[in-house]
């Protein structure tokens, strides 16, 4: 049987409109917060006298915000260095005309930086977006976040096998050219072979389809972003196939980097202010007297016995005493607050050096290594999943420069190559190279392996050439000039 998939993905998302999960699009505004310092913690009103006097929002005046640094702590492990055909080195460079475009397509849309904000966001919301499309003779990546409930991409999947059927992005229009269409919502649905344009529908706009007529009930009207646009656009190959999804979705495996830690930043955010107030308190050390009455003055206010250097203090009724209240002991307060930032850390696997203040005795060698043994560890996953929804980035780019550019590329296939996630002990790394070379394992060799890429390698050589041909110049100018008598 034939599946009408313009019906069921319509249908699909029909479904979705009625029953969004706002639960999930909550948290994903609360991770956001979170991520951005802004947590639920009140202050006393003696804390607001000298914590966050310029904060924006009176309710959140402080954080001690790690949740920040366990997800920057991992986008910092992240970095394409380039892409290979499949099964290269790292640090291979192979002549390719596909991996020549992509190199040219990856400078073009600035993914340098372009990566660390999807990663960011993926990191952070769980997932992000590339959307795919073809703007001035070439690919265009467009990094695109997660739906809050307001605005953001969302992957319809199939629910029986988990596949996307297609992707839905909403945002809020600004339009200054057409004030009547400002502040409506967009919405576009990307399909495998297709893509579908709406608005949100205004009272008396006109219906001029039978989609429009299908959909009025829903508060959406189909949009043309030029008059002789198609609707819906085309996305299929010169044989009429279907593109695929211009929806790519880099999925963080586990969810939200920070979703487990939510709750620990809570407990440190509280631990740090009883801190604060206990510090506060022990600043100033409290007198006290005993044995003898209060003394009031004529309007019955009590006269406070003031303290200072070099005053001397007389007290006349022989039960009288004058002692003080000494400070609290704010270590085992310290304790609790480390307890919970090591928590943080034994739970995002973020390493403890990294989360506390930094000091001159930082871990190296064999204690490096297995601090950062989790973080490794989940980083090459991450790189392995990333570098998957890369791939499927440029296959889709291919299939439309061989559509819209000049000639076609050849269909090989390619894998993502990563910069080490490791920190670099540079002793370490060239004792290993060192014996390796020793071993018998050739310079180039372990250059690569020391993390060097093929155009560092190749500059190492061309200098090593130019010290050669600079030697043997040497020794045949001095040869010269003893045949010459002039040595």
């Amino acid at each position: 049987m034939t599946i009408n998939y313009t019906e069921v993905a319509r249908l699909a998302y029909l479904t979705w409109l009625a029953s969004e999960d706002a639960a999930e699009e909550s948290w994903v505004r609360t991770l956001r917060d979170y991520a951005g310092g802004a947590h639920p913690v009140y202050l006393t009103e003696r804390q607001q006298q000298f914590i966050g006097l310029k904060g924006k929002d009176a309710a959140h005046l402080y954080a001690h915000n790690l949740c920040s640094l366990v997800i920057a702590t991992v986008v910092e492990r992240l970095g394409v260095t380039g892409f290979a055909p499949k099964g290269a080195r790292r640090g291979e460079r192979i002549e390719s005309p596909f991996i020549e475009a992509v190199d040219e397509w990856w400078e073009a849309n600035r993914m340098d930086a372009g990566e660390d904000e999807l990663y960011e966001a993926a990191l952070r919301d769980g997932e992000a977006y590339i959307i795919v499309d073809w703007q001035d003779g070439q690919p265009y990546w467009a990094v695109n976040y997660r739906f809050d409930g307001t605005q953001g991409v969302k992957l319809h999947e199939d629910p029986s096998t988990g596949r996307p059927v297609f992707a839905s992005k909403r945002w809020q229009t600004y339009d200054p050219l057409e004030p009547r269409n400002s502040g409506l919502t967009r919405m576009t649905l990307y399909f495998p072979d297709r893509v579908e344009k709406y608005i949100q529908r205004r009272e008396g706009d006109p219906i001029d389809n039978k989609v429009d007529g299908e959909l009025m009930r829903l508060n959406w009207r189909t949009w043309r972003d030029r008059d002789d646009e198609p609707w819906p656009l085309p996305w299929v190959d010169s044989g009429g196939e279907p593109l695929g999804l211009a929806v790519i979705a880099f999925r963080n495996p586990g969810g939200s980097e920070i979703g487990d830690v939510v709750a620990l930043q809570d407990a440190l955010n509280k631990s740090d202010l009883d801190l604060v107030a206990a510090q506060d308190a022990a600043g100033f050390r409290i007198l006290y007297v005993s044995g003898v009455e209060a003394d009031f003055d004529k309007d019955g206010n009590e006269k406070v016995l003031t303290v200072e250097p070099s005053r001397l203090v007389r007290l006349t009724d022989a039960q009288a005493r004058l002692g003080a209240i000494d400070p609290a002991d704010l270590t085992r307060m310290i304790a609790t607050c480390t307890y919970w930032i090591e928590s943080i850390g034994a739970q995002s696997r973020t390493p403890h050096y990294l989360l506390h203040a930094q000091t001159g005795d930082q871990p190296s060698g064999e204690s490096l290594k297995q601090q950062e043994t989790g973080l490794v560890d989940k980083s090459r996953r991450k790189q392995k999943i990333f570098g998957n929804a890369w791939e499927d980035v440029l296959y889709l780019s291919r299939k439309l420069h061989d559509l819209y550019g000049d000639g076609e590329l050849p269909e090989e296939r390619i894998q993502t190559q990563w910069r080490s996630v490791r920190s670099r002990d540079e002793r370490e790394v060239w004792d290993v190279a060192q014996a390796k070379q020793a071993a018998g394992v050739d310079q180039e060799t372990t250059w690569i392996e020391a993390g060097y890429d093929a155009d560092q390698v190749q500059l190492i050589k061309d200098r090593k050439e130019a010290e050669r041909q600079a030697q043997g110049n040497l020794g045949e100018l001095l040869l010269r000039g003893f045949e010459q008598g002039q040595m």
